[in-house]
C-alpha cells in the first residue's frame, strides 16, 4: 500500500534541513539545548548495556544488534520517564536537538567489539543527529495518536522538499511487491511489526535515499508507542547511503488528550562541522512544525480498513 510515511519525514529532517539554506546561514550558530533534556526522555548516554539486554529487532551484524538494544534500553527508559512527565505548561512544544560529535552508544558490550566493528560504529554515530519533542495533542487518545503518525499522509502539508514514495506492509511475503529492493525477513514479522519502503528523491544539494524500516508497536501500562529502526538500505548508485535511523513515537492519556514524546537518532548525508549550529536550530524548527501539525490534523483523522485490521490484531496479541 502506497503512502507518506513519517519515518521518511524524520530522515529529512536529519538529513537535508542544511542543504536547503543559504550559505551563510552555515556560519550562524545556534543554542545546544536549554537543559532541559531529562523532562522529554532520557538523552543519548544514559543506557548501562549489557549483553543480556534485547535488541528491538533481530540483526545479524554485532555492531548493529548491540546498537539495537542501546536503543531498546533508551527508548524503555524514555517511556517510563514519559508515565510521571507532566504535559508542557500552557501548551508549550518542547523540542531539542543534538548533533553527536563521537560514538554515543555506551556499555560493556560495545568494549568487546573487534577493532574493525568499533571502527564502524565512530564512523556512523559521528555527526549523527539526536531529536527529542515533548507535547500534549487534545482530544486524541493514545492508541490512535502512534496510528496516525505512523499511517496517515499528515506530513504531505508541511510542505517538505523534494519526492517521495513511499509503502508499508504487514506480511513478509509480501515485502517484494512493487518495490525497487527488498530486503530479507527470517522467520516473518513478529506481533505487532510492519515495514515500510521509503524512496526520496532527494531537493536541493542533497542526494536521493531508498530504505526499509522495521517498526513495532507495543504498549506498556497506559503508555502506546511505535519503536522502529533501519532495516536495509538499498544501497543504489547516485543515493546517499543511511547507517543510522531509530527512533520511537510514544504517547499517554491525559485529562485533555495525549502526551506525546518523540525520539529520532539519524545518521545519512554528511554535511560539514561548521553546519552543526543550524542543522541542531533547522531541526528544532521542523520538530515544531510538525507537533503543530499533528494538533490540526490527528483529530480529524481515521485508519483505513487494512490498519483497524492489524491494530486489532495486535491489540489481541499485546
Amino acid at each position: 500500500m502506497r503512502r507518506v510515511v513519517l519515518g521518511g519525514s524524520f530522515l529529512l529532517a536529519g538529513a537535508v534541513l542544511w542543504t536547503v539554506l543559504p550559505v551563510p546561514a552555515l556560519f550562524r550558530s545556534a543554542p545546544r539545548g536549554n537543559g532541559r533534556a531529562e523532562t522529554i526522555g532520557n538523552s543519548a548516554g544514559t543506557a548501562s548495556l549489557t549483553t543480556a539486554t534485547t535488541a528491538l529487532f533481530p540483526f545479524a551484524d554485532a555492531y548493529f544488534a548491540l546498537r539495537s538494544a542501546w536503543f531498546a534500553e533508551v527508548f524503555a527508559n524514555a517511556r517510563a520517564s514519559l508515565a510521571t512527565t507532566a504535559p508542557p505548561a500552557d501548551g508549550a512544544i518542547v523540542a531539542e536537538v543534538d548533533v553527536h560529535s563521537e560514538p554515543f552508544t555506551n556499555g560493556p558490550a560495545f568494549a568487546k567489539l573487534p577493532d574493525s566493528l568499533l571502527e564502524r560504529r565512530s564512523s556512523i554515530e559521528h555527526h549523527a543527529v539526536e531529536a527529542r519533542a515533548l507535547f500534549e495533542v487534545p482530544g486524541v487518545a493514545p492508541e490512535k495518536l502512534v496510528l496516525f503518525f505512523a499511517f496517515s499522509s499528515f506530513t504531505d502539508a508541511m510542505g517538505d522538499p523534494g519526492e517521495r514514495e513511499s509503502s508499508f506492509c504487514f506480511d513478509a511475503s509480501s515485502v517484494g511487491e512493487n518495490a525497487s529492493c527488498a530486503p530479507s525477513i527470517e522467520g516473518g514479522l513478529g506481533p505487532g511489526e510492519f515495514l515500510t519502503h521509503d524512496a526520496w528523491k532527494g531537493g536541493g544539494l542533497a542526494q536521493p535515499t531508498d530504505v526499509w524500516q522495521r517498526h513495532r508497536l507495543i504498549r506498556d501500562g497506559d503508555v502506546y508507542a511505535i519503536l522502529d529502526e533501519l532495516w536495509h538500505d538499498c544501497d543504489k548508485p547516485g543515493h546517499a547511503r543511511v547507517e543510522l535511523s531509530s527512533g520511537m513515537i510514544a504517547a499517554r492519556p491525559t485529562s485533555q488528550g495525549s502526551l506525546v514524546l518523540l525520539r529520532r537518532f539519524y545518521k545519512g548525508q554528511s554535511f560539514p562541522a561548521i553546519a552543526r549550529g543550524i542543522v541542531r536550530s533547522r531541526t528544532k524548527s521542523y520538530y515544531e512544525r510538525l507537533a503543530e501539525k499533528v494538533r490540526e490534523l490527528a483529530p480529524k483523522w481515521e485508519p483505513d480498513d487494512a490498519v483497524k485490521s492489524w491494530a486489532e490484531e495486535t491489540r489481541r496479541a499485546l
